[in-house]
């Protein structure tokens, strides 16, 4: 289960229903998972992610890296010097590991603060610790 007592499930989708209820903004779908400890019971509600594109050479960043204020979604991205600049981002579909995707706003080969978030602050220097 994750932090936000959330638990996923991978499926296959056997039937995606062509209407969307315009009260609800909700459609019905079927789908085929695995559920051998009998947590999923008839008539339960659930949120559902479908992946509509395959994106190649995706930015994925850890998503507990990712901060939010009143402008939306933001990195801290080091630059050179060692210093923390807060850079807003968007953000797309969550993946496994607990991975978002970045489509716009940071570049493949930019660092940024993945731990001690509110410690960090815009201009900082710091003492970076690449991962492996």
């Amino acid at each position: 289960m994750g932090t936000d007592g959330r638990k996923s499930w991978k499926g296959k989708l056997n039937y995606l229903s062509p209407n969307v209820s315009l009260t609800t903004g909700t459609m019905r779908l079927r789908a085929e998972l695995e559920n051998p400890d009998g947590v999923l019971r008839p008539g339960l509600y659930v949120s559902v992610t479908l992946p509509y594109a395959t994106a190649e050479k995706a930015i994925l960043v850890d998503n507990a890296s990712i901060g939010t204020d009143q402008l939306g979604k933001f990195l801290y991205v080091v630059n050179d010097s060692n210093r923390v600049n807060l850079r807003h981002v968007e953000v797309g579909q969550l993946m496994e590991g607990n991975q978002r995707i970045i489509t716009s706003g940071l570049s493949p080969n930019e660092r940024y603060v993945t731990k001690a978030l509110l410690k960090v602050r815009q201009g900082m220097e710091i003492q970076p610790i690449l991962k492996p």
